[in-house]
């Protein structure tokens, strides 16, 4: 009998931690797959939705933003800036970074706004990414536009950077730029070398050191105060910004 009670035991205390095992996984499966096409106006496929949203998901934790696309059919009254703000805040995170492309069907809106540490990177680009992804909504690529734009907000490595800062300069600025450091790395790389030194006007023999004498004047130690400065700021709300037009 007593067994039977402890092979019982053994068996309830397996099958409990089994079930919580399963439930946090379960939980936790979850909380990894975030919604993050929301596609109203049904313009993607089943497929094409399943593979922008491992594409915004990838970006998403790739950066620590969160990454939205929102289709309507139509806005009932609102604009599309107003919508594109709300549909992020309810579905985004609500403290941190990120960009949503929002577009209607009806009014044929589109929308592009970033938020946090993803609109100080884009805030010069919000027209140039929304004007660039609707032209695939234009054209009726839906899916090709929507991976455009998770493409367009990858923040930018270093040539990224220096390509986007150049389209901003005058076509004139940037060729004297690179000119500049063009002529600069060839003159460093070529400088004449020194030919006249100590020995040059010296006549060997003419000189001879007869005694040499060193004498301690002084010493002197200098102390300068050095200051330090504390500074603080305050916290404040996370920094937006959108571009809206027509498609």
């Amino acid at each position: 009998m007593e067994y039977i009670n402890r092979t019982l035991a053994k068996f309830l205390t397996l099958f409990l931690v089994s079930t919580l095992l399963s439930l946090t996984s379960t939980v936790y499966a979850q909380e990894a797959v975030k919604q993050r096409v929301f596609d109203e106006a049904e313009l993607l496929s089943d497929s094409e939705k399943d593979s922008l949203q491992a594409e915004l998901d990838k970006i998403s934790r790739e950066f620590d933003a969160d990454f939205i696309v929102a289709t309507k059919k139509k806005l009932d009254g609102v604009s599309i800036q107003y919508f594109a703000n709300q549909f992020f805040e309810q579905h985004g995170n609500k403290q941190g970074s990120g960009a949503i492309i929002a577009i209607s069907m009806a009014e044929r809106d589109i929308n592009f706004t970033a938020f946090g540490k993803i609109y100080d990177q884009q805030k010069r680009r919000l027209d140039t990414i929304r004007a660039s992804v609707g032209k695939f909504m234009t054209a009726k690529r839906y899916h090709a536009g929507f991976m455009h734009f998770a493409e367009q907000v990858r923040p930018p490595g270093f040539f990224r950077k220096v390509a986007i800062i150049a389209g901003y300069w005058q076509p004139w600025v940037f060729a004297l730029v690179l000119t500049a450091i063009v002529v600069g790395f060839l003159a460093y790389n070529h400088k004449g070398s020194i030919t006249v030194g100590s020995s040059t006007y010296a006549v060997p023999g003419a000189f001879e050191l007869i005694s040499s004498e060193d004498r301690y004047l002084r010493t002197t130690t200098t102390r300068t105060k050095i200051s330090s400065s504390k500074s603080s700021g305050g916290g404040g709300g996370r920094s937006s910004g959108g571009s809206s037009g027509k498609f």
